[in-house]
């Protein structure tokens, strides 16, 4: 009876204790797992922001659709401001992306330099990249051809 006496007294204290204990159990070994690099029940349960990673990302315009005979895209002056995003997400969508993409621009309705405002397309499910917008300076010039280009004597 001395023995149920011990248990009982005093139980919900008695409890909360047990809870910081194994609580205590839990971040103890979590840093033993950050000296051995070895991965705990713990690690695997809870998320870690080693497992989050941010990377500078340089952006490429993409372009859809055809300018009329007469006109020409000069992509070599292409301009993207600004010319890159740090992007911040899991390791391992990251990773996999070298650059940002903004979403297809169709240029056959365009017949001067023209600046558009661009959204960058999505890279997954985890990362947000719907508020990312970019101006894109999109160069267009005539291309003169035989009959039009002046002959000087």
């Amino acid at each position: 009876m001395k023995f149920g006496k011990i248990i009982l007294n005093n139980f919900w204290l008695k409890m909360v204790a047990l809870i910081f204990a194994i609580i205590t159990w839990f971040y103890v070994i979590n840093l033993i797992e950050d000296t051995t690099g070895k991965k705990t029940i713990l690690a695997k349960m809870l998320p870690s922001y080693n497992r989050m990673t941010s990377k500078k990302l340089f952006i490429k315009a993409i372009f859809v659709g055809e300018l009329p005979e007469k006109y020409k895209l000069l992509m070599e002056q292409v301009k993207i401001d600004p010319p890159y995003f740090i992007v911040a997400g899991p390791k391992f969508i990251i990773n996999k992306v070298d650059r940002l993409e903004t979403v297809p621009i169709d240029i056959s309705k365009y017949r001067k330099t023209t600046i558009y405002q661009a959204q960058i397309s999505s890279m997954g499910p985890s990362v947000d990249t719907e508020k990312l917008l970019v101006k894109v300076t999109i160069p267009i010039e005539i291309v003169e051809t035989d009959s039009t280009a002046k002959t000087a004597y």
